[in-house]
């Protein structure tokens, strides 16, 4: 698997947000976990913390 960032909503109501890094990190060692706590499984696309981990990415 390759190099991977997640970014998901701690509110998220179709996943448990709160299973990603134990269940993904037992799949692979190459992930970034970002778990926004007041976002939900479609606020995430317009947070504005977001935005900003992918303009880090991006650098």
């Amino acid at each position: 698997m390759p190099n991977f960032t997640l970014i998901a909503g701690a509110q998220d109501e179709a996943f448990y947000a709160n299973k990603y890094v134990e269940v993904m990190s037992a799949a692979s060692d190459k992930g970034s976990f970002h778990i926004s706590d007041g976002e939900s499984h479609l606020s995430i696309v317009d947070a504005a913390s977001t935005e900003t981990l992918i303009r880090g990415l991006l650098k």
